[in-house]
């Protein structure tokens, strides 16, 4: 079984390098946020109704889909702001405490593919993807073990 780790580990970090992860990930959160942002301006300034389609078909009213939106909008800039910390903090200490965070992050988005193909809607199904993306990317990060000359600025 280590041995299949190890291959795993060699077999992602060739798929994927540690600077291009960065800015996928974040490109897709930075993405992210904006989607959450422009679902609420749709629900609460032009009268759309995006809770057909978003959050799996599973959302009947509007406060719920606003709460579950600004915690979704929230937690998505947390993310970025950890992310962003964790690539350019210097402070050893600092770094292996953020580093459970991007773990996390990476646990997260792995069980949120299962989610999307789960879901009711089309548009839910097709987040799988680009969910796949991130969480491929973020697990990128977590195998690094990262040196200075790899700490890039973005």
């Amino acid at each position: 079984m280590f041995a299949s780790t190890k291959k795993s580990k060699k077999m992602i970090k060739n798929f994927l390098s540690y600077p291009t992860a960065v800015c996928v990930i974040k490109m897709m959160l930075l993405v992210l946020i904006t989607l959450h942002s422009l679902s609420l301006v749709a629900l609460l300034f032009l009268n759309q109704n995006p809770f057909d389609f978003l959050w799996g078909g599973y959302i009947a009213d509007k406060s719920t889909f606003i709460k579950l939106e600004f915690f979704a909008l929230f937690f998505s800039g947390a993310m970025f702001s950890i992310f962003q910390y964790y690539i350019n903090t210097k402070k050893e200490q600092w770094k292996r405490v953020l580093w459970w965070f991007v773990l996390l992050f990476a646990i997260y988005f792995s069980f949120n593919i299962m989610g999307n193909l789960l879901a009711r809607t089309w548009v839910e199904k097709i987040m799988a993807i680009p969910t796949f993306v991130l969480a491929v990317a973020f697990w990128r990060i977590v195998i690094e073990k990262e040196t200075s000359k790899q700490r890039i600025q973005l």
